[in-house]
């Protein structure tokens, strides 16, 4: 067993990963180039006892600074100590660490080793990184910061809070893992065009790969298509997303598998990279399911958990079953609003009719010295809007209970539940145009996002909101 109270250190192997961090900040080319002057000055015989001055200068700060760098747990307080000139201490309460991620890339694998991200919302992104860590040193760390931190007490009390340990033998639960196959449905049924990350170098670099393989540019082969290959040029630039998609679904999600205990929820995924992310359950602020016409058609879902900070926990391509089960382990009720009776109030597609008309009216005036009295066939658009606007509002439903909920539909199905215990504020707004017809939006803030409802009677509103506050100051179940 990994015994935290001590102080721990990082792998040595850790100056390495620090001076490839340090490479792709400043970049490669400019390394490259630099290193070309330094072999050039080295051949010279110039400034050679200079750069080997400078070099052992570098290596022996990077090993003191690796040295003074530690870690550890102390009275439910993870303490990290750093500084080589100035000595630095940052404290992190357990109980205010919101995810902790361990990601192991294949440098890492390599020499056996985890790179381990501590958020603890404390900050725009990850509160500190280690690294070079052997993988028991991080789970030790994850299960003391998720698992076992201290919990604020479910009961008002002048004395300190309880502690509230997290069952320290209870194992964890495989929920589900998705083999190829549901990785691949996944892919196929998500937006294809986000696979084309995985061809920026060759964005990058473009001309320099065409003269290497067809001995002219890339955009030079483009012009050169004939009007009648456009549509196949199209056809297999929409094949080559949707694969690539594939390739990037499966390098990045592959073997995903979520497990979970009655106190938290651990993702793990990533062929080259695998990938470990962890919360505790009170820390999940909002459930939020996705669904698109293909996702309908697979019966399959994009589902996210947000945690304060920057430690959601994405699961792609869950089945409807799983979903539930997703639901019921974090607390939120398994159904849908939309077989409720609450809607919104019709004139909820105005606003969004008035944005379609004041845009074509500027495409139009735009248009009209380009083309004349043909611009305004622009506003055809108008009715097409008004028509997915006013679909868009009669499919919305939402409810209230333990839960605020909103419904979405169209072409694509949006869910959004958060525990109205969990609310950190609640905010009724109304526009001159809601005001004239006594009507009101209403918008509950948690942690990690907000939902809003709108536009509904200003009564029923003002209802919601009264609900909502109550929940918020009567309950003594930890909301973080």
């Amino acid at each position: 067993m990994i015994d935290l109270a001590e102080p721990q250190r990082q792998s040595p192997l850790a100056i390495l990963f620090f001076g490839l961090k340090l490479v792709r900040r400043i970049g490669i080319v400019q390394v490259g180039v630099g290193l070309l002057f330094l072999w050039n000055t080295l051949l010279a015989g110039s400034l050679t006892l200079l750069v080997l001055l400078t070099g052992a200068a570098l290596s022996a700060f990077g090993g003191v600074s690796w040295w003074r760098s530690t870690f550890q747990v102390v009275d439910g307080e993870l303490v990290v100590r750093s500084g080589v000139v100035r000595a630095d201490r940052l404290t992190v309460p357990l109980d205010r660490i919101q995810s902790i991620s361990i990601e192991q890339e294949p440098l890492h694998r390599v020499v056996g080793l985890v790179k381990v991200s501590v958020d603890s919302a404390g900050s725009d992104g990850a509160e500190f990184e280690i690294a070079a860590v052997t993988r028991e040193v991080a789970e030790a760390l994850e299960r003391a910061a998720v698992t076992d931190a201290p919990r604020p007490s479910p009961v008002p009390s002048v004395i300190a809070p309880a502690r509230v340990d997290g069952p320290e033998s209870e194992p964890d639960e495989v929920v589900f893992t998705h083999g190829w196959r549901r990785l691949v449905r996944t892919a196929l049924t998500t937006w294809p065009l986000s696979g084309l990350v995985l061809l920026a170098p060759l964005f990058a670099f473009g001309d320099e790969i065409g003269d290497f393989l067809f001995g002219e540019p890339i955009d030079g082969l483009v012009r050169s298509v004939p009007l009648r290959g456009v549509p196949l040029l199209l056809a297999a630039c929409i094949l080559v997303a949707v694969a690539l998609n594939v390739v990037r679904i499966l390098l990045t999600d592959w073997a995903l598998t979520l497990r979970a205990t009655s106190a938290r929820v651990q993702r793990t995924s990533g062929l080259l990279s695998r990938t470990s992310r962890a919360s505790s359950v009170e820390r999940i602020q909002m459930v939020s399911s996705r669904q698109n016409l293909l996702q309908r058609r697979a019966g399959l879902y994009s589902v996210t958990l947000s945690t304060i900070g920057h430690g959601d926990l994405d699961l792609n391509g869950c089945s409807g079953t799983e979903l539930d089960d997703i639901r019921r382990r974090v607390r939120v009720a398994a159904h849908s609003p939309h077989r409720d009776d609450r809607r919104v109030d019709p004139a909820t597609a105005w606003p969004a009719v008035c944005t379609a008309i004041v845009v074509v009216a500027a495409f139009v005036v735009g248009l009209w010295f380009a083309v004349g009295p043909w611009a305004l066939l622009a506003t055809g658009l108008i009715a097409p809007s008004w028509a997915a606007a006013r679909r868009a509002v009669s499919n919305q439903r939402w409810s209230i209970g333990d839960e605020l909920a909103s419904e979405r539909r169209l072409l694509s199905t949006d869910l959004d539940q958060a525990l109205v215990f969990k609310a950190n504020a609640v905010v009724v707004t109304q526009t001159i145009f809601e005001r004239r017809r006594a009507l009101a939006r209403i918008r509950l803030v948690t942690a990690a996002g907000s939902i809003e409802i709108g536009m509904i009677p200003l009564d029923e509103a003002q209802a919601v909101r009264d609900v909502i506050l109550v929940a918020a100051s009567t309950d003594r179940r930890p909301w973080m």
